[in-house]
């Protein structure tokens, strides 16, 4: 049915909601978090929603690992 606005905004600044004594959206974050750190950026994940056709999460994945470097 889509998801919130909101919703969104916590997935992508990894938060969880831990509400009620179980997490929703946990697995998202996990995976934008770790993503994240295998790329070496920030922009590795785009998600849109809308009630009326459900939610898109878009995932960029680099074909080569970018490596930090201490130069």
């Amino acid at each position: 049915p889509g998801i919130t606005e909101e919703k969104i905004q916590e997935i992508y600044e990894e938060k969880v909601n831990t509400a009620n004594g179980h997490s929703s959206g946990i697995g998202l974050s996990n995976v934008m978090k770790r993503l994240r750190l295998f790329n070496g950026m920030e922009d590795v994940m785009k998600i849109e929603s809308s009630q009326e056709s459900g939610t898109k999460v878009m995932i960029k994945l680099l074909k080569e690992r970018r490596l930090e470097t201490n130069d």
